[in-house]
């Protein structure tokens, strides 16, 4: 097998191709059965690493090998598919979401037009923006890391040409590296971990490898021999299985991308490699139903999100039902796809007389006009002097300022942070320690806030990662993907006099959270609170339902009542049933707080019409003594 062999045309990959991006849609459903479906992101940049070395070894070998035809064959494939996407995501961003979602919106169109996304949500994700776990562009990430990865690779590989020895030695030396970087930052960094080129390129390289032992002779030889072929089949059925069980045992938790991400990244190496020399497997991947989905995969992987996305942010209030609404969306985006391949990706790619200069200034143009969107929505906050003109004219207004809000918990916060300091207070005081995720944030400023007989110290412990911190502290160290400050967290558990749990609840987790107070108590003799949780709609969301549905706010109470999360009222319910069989760990009713469930009421504002939550739980910084109190009153 030589170097133009690698490059015929391979149904296989194709196969692979569709199942991995139905993978990947599925997961973004909400299908939790698929809960690893994001390995299949892995799947394809280990097919994109041996699909562009294998050109790239191709050209070099013939002479033929230019930078520019190189970064045009990827801008006619990339471009016109991504600005598709961008042109879905604008109607969708103004029809679906509120001014400071748009504005997000615009800041990350900016970044996707640079190919930077990646970097732009990792410094986007925090405590204020959780909007982004549903963005609509926030897919891009790895796009931007290929784009990344292609502006690099070709260099590397001009520079290293004269030597096949030192390619391949290349490849592992950089492929090791940045796993060990992987490996070890998603521990210490797991959101840089997960979007950056450094700790993503051994996912590449894995398939530049495949690539370059398909173009040795001995190689080929192996492969081509009919004495190996039953070891061929076994070896590339059993990585397909690996891939597909990959899609099922990992999740959320799992350590990633590390040594973990390995095992798939491994099977899909050792898969594209072998399967064109198997009988049985080629036979699987090269059905045509999954290489007509591998043909459109691209198109079906930017543009399911931003349509998904909708749907997450706009309905929800409307769990249960969000994950019907997505599996309703899918066929619309197949048709979306196939006319995407259809007539733009097929025929902008086999249009050859394309002059140079027009295809660098019409994609320079295409950018830049996005990227100016981009900005005039930054600009303008999200067009907000545009929705509250259009509510005030209805004869409503804007129930939260975000922003605002966002302004007032940020100057608290510097009063009160670092929360995990020892305790320091005279005998007599009470020394509360607070375990919980963003909730745990609320509750700690909240309590800070009215401090008086009590010191309140506050440690960040996500709900999905209890089951580790309670296996953690039995066994001296804390399970690798929630680690956290263990060392001071047992520190202040022996200091504590009283210890409150609480957290977003989840299915998954309440029995983790009730299990953690069990062990606290009894391993710490502490007496123990545990704190209900409850969701509502996002509160300025609300208000753009409200114009456009023609609400009475005057209703408001009952409104809201009818919008809170049900999923998360029912799962609270469980673990309070569970708090009260037990006996001796303490409950407190979060939604208690806010509903009077006999008259199906919500509270959502004070006497002053002053918002108590800024999106569709967290509180505003007015809510804190008022929740500051009601917490400690169920605590002392």
């Amino acid at each position: 097998m030589n170097r133009s062999e690698v490059l015929k045309y391979r149904p296989e990959i194709d196969g692979l191709r569709a199942i991995s991006v139905m993978s990947v849609i599925i997961y973004h459903a909400g299908v939790s059965a698929i809960s690893g479906g994001f390995i299949g992101v892995d799947v394809f940049f280990v097919i994109s690493g041996f699909l562009i070395t294998s050109i790239i070894m191709r050209e070099l070998d013939n002479g033929s090998f230019s930078l520019y035809s190189f970064y045009e064959r990827r801008a006619k494939r990339i471009l016109p598919p991504l600005f598709i996407t961008i042109l879905i995501t604008l109607p969708l961003a103004f029809f679906f979401l509120i001014p400071s979602q748009i504005k997000d919106v615009g800041q990350s169109i900016v970044a996707v037009s640079f190919f930077l996304s990646n970097y732009f949500f990792y410094l986007e994700t925090d405590y204020f923006n959780q909007f982004n776990n549903n963005a609509p562009l926030l897919h891009t990430w790895s796009l931007a890391v290929e784009e990344q990865f292609y502006l690099i690779f070709p260099l590397l590989m001009i520079m290293l040409s004269k030597s096949r020895r030192m390619i391949i030695t290349s490849f592992f030396l950089i492929a090791s590296f940045s796993l060990y970087f992987a490996h070890s930052g998603a521990v210490t960094s797991p959101n840089l971990t997960f979007y950056s080129i450094h700790t993503r390129a051994w996912e590449l390289i894995a398939g530049s490898i495949c690539a370059f032992f398909m173009s040795c002779n001995a190689f080929s030889k192996y492969l081509d021999s009919k004495r190996n072929s039953k070891n061929l089949e076994i070896i590339a059925i059993a990585c397909l299985v690996i891939i597909i069980a990959s899609f099922f045992f990992f999740d959320k938790k799992t350590l990633h991308p590390s040594l973990f991400t390995l095992v798939p990244v491994l099977a899909s190496a050792i898969l594209i490699t072998i399967s064109g020399h198997t009988y049985f497997c080629k036979k699987i991947l090269s059905n045509t139903v999954l290489v007509k989905i591998g043909l459109i995969s691209y198109g079906l992987y930017l543009f399911h999100n931003p349509l998904f996305s909708s749907i997450d942010i706009y309905f929800d209030n409307l769990v249960d039902e969000k994950i019907y609404y997505k599996l309703m969306l899918i066929p619309p985006v197949f048709l979306l796809s196939i006319a995407s391949y259809l007539y733009v990706e097929k025929p902008i790619r086999k249009y050859r007389n394309i002059k140079p200069f027009r295809l660098i200034a019409t994609s320079s143009v295409c950018l830049l006009l996005f990227s100016s969107v981009g900005l005039l929505i930054h600009k303008t906050n999200g067009f907000r002097s545009f929705y509250v003109n259009k509510l005030e004219s209805a004869g409503m207004e804007m129930l939260v300022d975000v922003e605002l809000e966002r302004t007032r918990i940020l100057k608290l916060r510097e009063r009160y942070f670092p929360s995990d300091q020892p305790f320091n207070c005279e005998d007599g005081c009470s020394k509360i320690l607070l375990l919980g995720d963003s909730f745990g944030n609320d509750a700690y400023m909240s309590m800070s806030t009215i401090a008086s007989h009590w010191q309140v110290r506050y440690i960040y412990l996500d709900d999905e990662c209890m089951a580790d911190f309670i296996a953690a502290d039995m066994e001296g160290e804390l399970g690798i993907k929630c680690k956290n400050k263990d060392v001071i967290a047992g520190e202040l558990l022996k200091q504590a006099t009283n210890v409150v749990i609480t957290a977003k609840w989840q299915e998954s987790t309440y029995q983790a959270g009730f299990d953690l107070a069990r062990y606290i108590e009894s391993s710490y003799q502490k007496e123990v609170t545990l704190v209900g949780s409850i969701l509502f709609t996002d509160l300025a969301s609300l208000s753009i339902k409200a114009w456009r549905s023609d609400m009475d706010l005057q209703k408001l109470p009952e409104i809201t009542y009818k919008y809170q999360r049900w999923d998360r009222v029912r799962i609270s319910d469980k673990l309070k049933s569970a708090v009260k069989q037990q006996g001796t760990i303490k409950w407190i009713d979060k939604k208690r707080f806010f509903c009077d469930y006999q008259k199906e009421t919500c509270h959502l504002f004070d006497e002053k019409r002053e918002p108590l939550i800024w999106d569709n739980a967290h509180l505003t910084s007015r809510a804190y003594a008022a929740y500051g109190k009601f917490l400690a009153d169920g605590v002392l």
